[in-house]
Order: C-alpha cells, then sequence, then structure tokens
C-alpha cells in the first residue's frame, strides 16, 4: 500500500486486512508471509508491503484474455471447478464470521492448474453471530 497513513480511512484499511491475513488459513484464500516497508524512519514511512504467496493470474485478466483473443480458455469444467473453490472459500469466510464485500474477478487469482484464491480483504469485515458490529463501508 502506498502512503497507507495519509488518512485515518487507507489506516483502518491496512490494519484490517493485516490482521485478516494473518489468521486466515485456508487453501483458496491468499496466504500472508510477511509485512514490510522500505522506508527507514518513521518520519519518512510512505509504503508498507504485504507479501503473500503468489496466486496466478486474476480472474479478470484471463477473462479479458479469453475475449481479445476470441479463444475458449475456460471450458465448462474449469469453470464448474472455480465456482466450486469460490464457494469453499466462502463458506471457510463466512463461517469466520467474515465478509469480503469486494468479491469480483480482479480480486480473485487463478492458477495454471486452475487453482483459484481469494485475494483483498481492504474491505472486508468481520460481523457478531447477531450481526449488530457490520461498520459501513470506509
Amino acid at each position: 500500500m502506498y502512503d497507507p497513513f495519509s488518512s485515518i480511512i487507507k489506516a483502518r484499511r491496512l490494519y484490517r486486512e493485516f490482521k485478516l491475513l494473518k489468521l486466515m488459513n485456508h487453501e483458496n484464500v491468499i496466504r500472508f508471509v510477511d509485512i514490510y516497508t522500505p522506508d527507514v524512519s518513521l518520519a519518512t514511512l510512505r509504503n508498507v508491503y504485504i507479501v503473500t504467496r503468489y496466486a496466478g493470474l486474476s480472474l479478470k485478466t484471463v477473462l479479458d484474455k479469453q475475449k481479445l483473443s476470441q479463444c475458449k480458455l475456460l471450458q465448462a469444467s474449469h469453470i464448474k471447478y472455480i465456482i466450486y473453490q469460490i464457494l469453499r472459500a466462502l463458506k471457510y469466510l463466512h463461517s469466520a464470521n467474515v465478509i469480503h464485500r469486494d468479491l469480483k474477478p480482479s480480486n480473485l487469482a487463478i492458477s495454471g492448474e486452475c487453482d483459484v484464491t481469494v485475494l483483498d480483504f481492504g474491505l472486508a469485515r468481520t460481523v457478531s453471530q447477531a450481526g449488530d458490529n457490520l461498520t459501513a463501508y470506509l
């Protein structure tokens, strides 16, 4: 994230994503590896990098390539497998009381083996069993 402390909203998103990524462990959810900054002091702190395991190309990129080449890259069996993996990830997230809130093709990665990974938890929220602590979009 570039300049994550320029506003409270950006800082909250970074913290929320970092906190959630550290807690999650599922093969269809991006895996946290490390977090670091190349900046040498708090006074010059501008960039924070979250290091994750490589997940592949975004599904949006794959769909755009398919559209441009007019060649069917994803067969019906691929699509079924992709949907199955998305549902597995959502079941895991929802069982942990996490709502992603920004699920779209650009936030889904797909590997060469057609393995799907859910990315980008900056807008994700946790909810209580009663659902009363869901925060607004910030």
